[in-house]
């Protein structure tokens, strides 16, 4: 008799051991940490030299574009300025990487996002001189609204995404999973801008095809940034969205997101003709611009919503929530 309740207790504690793993590694693959796994918050120096690429990358772009707006006899149009707006949204991506790939590190996130209000507050005049050194002056001073727009809102919005993250748990996976996600999209807009210029950089004949590739490639960070504060931050079910069954807000931002998208692919389009049609390049810039910004205040207001609301999600159901795998369609073999 003691023997077969001895057998029995250990029948039981090996179906409990078996079932302590089988929920570790369900948490694992919804992103959420094991229930033994402690969180270590990173200090800064470990993301040191991400921050110097990513600061020095920004200022090569912003310096460059200041002075081939200010000593480049064809200003905007120039093969020196082409050449350097080309990299102007891979800006924007390591940006984003540095801020979602630093999510197991406060102290590094928040620095993260004031480099990023910097370098947005800094495309005011740089994206300003640009189109002033072309004589494009209604174009000029918009650039200081909409540029004034993201330096405002790109790092209020990031804040509280970071912080809506951060509840979830299981930081260093969600690091990890976020910088390789942009390091893709990044590949991708280099293969986009290598493209692009071998197809010929010669000052105004190929500026049309220079705003369809960069439109292109801008809507590649922004579309993935989108999907992220849609998906992950806010928590929206894509079982939910392929049953059209949204709330009003939750469809307006992922339909003017898609229509953001399309834009950019009427600038992959474009980009990929030798002569693109002039009016029809400047259509898709400023068509990719405004659903751009109708994007963001859909977007933010959803990210608001989802951290400060009534329907604010609570930590366990934020927990459950796991990545998506924004702008998969378009990843890199």
């Amino acid at each position: 008799m003691a023997a077969r309740s001895d057998q029995w207790y250990d029948e039981i504690e090996g179906k409990q051991s078996l079932l302590a793993k089988q929920l570790d590694a369900l948490q694992q693959h919804l992103g959420a940490p094991a229930a033994d796994a402690e969180e270590v918050d990173q200090p800064l120096a470990e993301y040191a030299r991400n921050f110097y690429l990513t600061i020095l990358l920004c200022v090569f772009v912003s310096v460059g574009m200041v002075g081939s707006a200010l000593f480049s006899p064809m200003g905007f149009y120039s093969n020196s300025m082409q050449v350097i707006c080309y990299a102007w949204p891979v800006c924007w991506t390591a940006l984003f990487g540095l801020i979602f790939g630093t999510l197991d590190s406060s102290e590094a996130g928040r620095r993260a996002i004031q480099v990023l209000r910097v370098h947005a507050s800094c495309q005011i005049i740089t994206e300003f001189l640009a189109f002033w050194s072309v004589k494009r002056y209604e174009e000029a001073v918009l650039q200081i609204f909409a540029q004034g727009v993201n330096a405002v809102c790109y790092p209020w919005l990031c804040r509280l995404m970071v912080e809506l993250l951060r509840k979830r748990g299981g930081l260093a996976s969600q690091a990890e999973h976020y910088t390789n996600r942009l390091l893709k999209v990044a590949g991708l807009q280099i293969l986009i801008a290598v493209g692009a210029a071998a197809m010929g950089v010669d000052g105004r004949r190929t500026s049309d095809r220079f705003f369809a590739a960069v439109t292109f490639s801008i809507s590649l960070y922004v579309a993935w940034f989108y999907l992220v504060a849609i998906f992950d931050v806010c928590a929206v079910e894509s079982r939910a969205a392929a049953k059209l069954r949204l709330t009003c807000l939750q469809t307006a931002a992922l339909i003017s997101t898609g229509l953001h998208i399309l834009s950019g692919l009427a600038g992959y389009v474009l980009a990929g003709q030798k002569s693109p049609n002039p009016r029809a390049s400047f259509l898709v810039l400023y068509a990719m611009m405004l659903t751009y910004y109708v994007s963001l205040l859909f977007v933010g207001r959803l990210v608001w919503k989802a951290r400060y609301g009534s329907g604010a999600a609570s930590t366990a159901a934020a927990a459950s929530v796991k990545p998506v795998d924004a702008l998969g369609s378009l990843d890199l073999p």
